[in-house]
């Protein structure tokens, strides 16, 4: 082997091993045949959306067999479990009928299974006896945070999980019990008298390391901080210029276009009519401002979920027509027959994922109906013949666009396919809602 050779194949090992290390094998046991599957997911909390990581078929045995590329350590869900994943080489786990993890061999074995023992430990009870009392309320919220850093505490010591899920596990557990605090002290202000001492915990120090936002927990409660200090926290526009203020001269990098972007999220779910004075202009300078990609995506899509969402869709685009059989409806009659809530599915003959996604939906309602809601086809074809001939195939009852193909795609942004909105009691309340939620 000639020494150029050598180097190129010594950097294909170290390549090959630095991949190989970002993954994980799952060796899965469960009491499931053939017909269920497990499935890893993950809340995107930027977007509140639940992201489906993988989903993989049992065999006839019960086993399932998977490598999973974990990207960076973080918090997922798998089954009906709540876990931390960081690279290791190999995990078996044992889940009981309920998808619960009942039995771990790992490295560190609690960080499959640790949050489910902090929920079972939880001892909190219902706050109405004490809510006068804030001494009380806090030195309850102290205990329970104090009894969940001790189980994290004796599992280090065991070994029993990484260094890194302790670190986030700690992290997580301070700051639930901080916006505890401040969600008590801002619901409670107005008619119990809290102590100055109330909230002496909620200080800047608390929120120094930024590679914690990773942590929804940690987040939330940085913007409670936030909110805390600058005195806004009643949702007008006083308050979101303090805050804006507050962020603009207190905070850098990462943290700072978090803040931004989650003032700026929080005040487009509020939907009152008077940010008109705000939103547009808070809109452009972010786009300006912020550079990170996830939030600047979480920025446009809450604007136009300011813009859309939580109305009805406007009579411009509800009552153009809708073709089925040679026979015309609107979107408008529609909502107005069966079901209040509606998933209305955007599909075209010539798309790929379209069809599979259908086929999918068709294995999980095969009948394509459910109690909880009504499927609504709508096809963006031009050609009037493929479209009958996918319909026909599929086995679909679907409309089609057809002359409000032009309206309908500049408002739901139609240029990719497929695209589900989730409408409820005559409101759009999802303009990009995941299918496999409800799966």
């Amino acid at each position: 082997m000639n020494k150029q050779v050598k180097i190129l194949f010594i950097f294909f090992l170290l390549i090959s091993s630095t991949l190989f290390s970002q993954k994980i094998i799952f060796h899965i046991q469960s009491p499931f045949g053939k017909n269920e599957k497990i499935t890893l997911s993950e809340f995107d909390w930027i977007m509140e959306k639940i992201k489906v990581l993988h989903r993989q078929d049992f065999d006839s045995l019960g086993r399932a067999e998977f490598l999973f590329n974990v990207g960076y350590p973080r918090k997922i869900v798998l089954g009906n479990n709540e876990i931390f994943i960081e690279p290791e080489k190999e995990v078996f786990l044992t889940l009981d009928s309920n998808f619960v993890i009942m039995k771990v061999q790992a490295a560190y074995p609690a960080n499959y299974t640790m949050y489910q023992k902090l929920h079972s430990s939880s001892t909190r009870q219902e706050d109405s006896a004490i809510s006068a009392f804030p001494e009380k309320i806090k030195e309850r919220y102290k205990n329970l945070f104090l009894q969940q850093i001790a189980i994290a505490d004796s599992a280090k010591k065991q070994n029993l999980i990484s260094p890194r899920f302790y670190t986030f596990l700690t992290t997580e557990c301070n700051s639930r019990y901080l916006s505890g605090l401040y969600y008590y002290y801002t619901a409670r202000k107005d008619v119990v008298s809290t102590p100055a001492s109330f909230l002496e915990e909620f200080s800047k120090d608390k929120f120094e390391d930024e590679t914690n936002l990773n942590s929804m927990f940690y987040s939330f409660a940085l913007y409670n901080y936030v909110s805390y200090i600058s005195q806004g926290n009643d949702g007008t526009i006083a308050a979101f210029d303090r805050i804006l203020q507050t962020i603009n001269n207190g905070f850098n990098g990462s943290q700072k276009e978090f803040l931004l972007t989650y003032l700026f999220r929080r005040y487009c779910k509020l939907q009152k009519s008077e940010y008109n004075k705000i939103l547009p202009q808070a809109y452009y300078d972010l786009m300006e401002t912020v550079k990170t990609p996830k939030y600047k995506e979480s920025i446009q899509y809450n604007y136009q979920y300011y813009l859309k969402a939580n109305r009805p869709v406007p009579d411009s685009v509800a009552i153009l027509p809708l073709t089925m059989k040679n026979a015309e409806s609107s979107l408008k009659e529609v909502l107005n027959k069966g079901n209040s809530t509606k998933i209305i599915l955007f599909w075209a003959s010539w798309c790929g994922p379209c069809i599979s996604e259908i086929r999918e939906l068709k294995e999980k309602f095969p009948d394509l109906k459910s109690s909880r809601f009504d499927f609504v086809f709508i096809s963006a074809d031009e050609d009037d013949l493929k479209f009958k001939a996918a319909a026909g195939k599929l086995g679909i009852q679907s409309f089609r666009l057809n002359k409000s193909l032009a309206v309908y795609s500049s408002f739901f942004k139609l240029s990719a396919l497929p695209r589900h909105l989730l409408i409820k009691n005559g409101q759009i309340e999802d303009l990009n809602f995941d299918l496999k939620i409800i799966y």
